[in-house]
């Protein structure tokens, strides 16, 4: 967990200082990440919580790997799979989606 929360607040900082939810149709994201057995390409849009002005996304993640690495690979993992979730919901709501791209992309050239 304590992998997921340094992701978490790094990447909050990233849409912060990017302006990443400026003129979204809601508040915030509500990001789940699945344990699972593959990794999802896309996310699965579960929502929008109109009451809330809460969006709802969940992608899986392949736990194999995740029992197999240390803090920074856990780390890496959860920032792959929270950056493809977030650049797919901003493309959906044309959002400001430069800089998680390319965080995106730096994980790729980096692989």
């Amino acid at each position: 967990m304590k992998a997921a929360g340094a992701v978490r607040e790094e990447i909050e900082q990233e849409m912060i200082s990017s302006s990443y939810l400026d003129n979204a149709p809601f508040e915030f994201i509500d990001l789940t990440i699945r344990y699972g057995l593959k990794y999802d390409k896309k996310p699965h849009f579960l929502g929008l919580d109109q009451k809330t002005l809460c969006c709802q996304y969940a992608i899986e993640v392949d736990v194999n790997d995740m029992l197999e690495t240390d803090y920074d690979g856990l780390v890496a993992i959860f920032r792959k799979a929270a950056l493809v979730a977030l650049v797919y919901a901003g493309k959906k709501y044309d959002l400001k989606t430069d800089r998680l791209e390319e965080m995106l992309n730096d994980i790729g050239s980096k692989a």
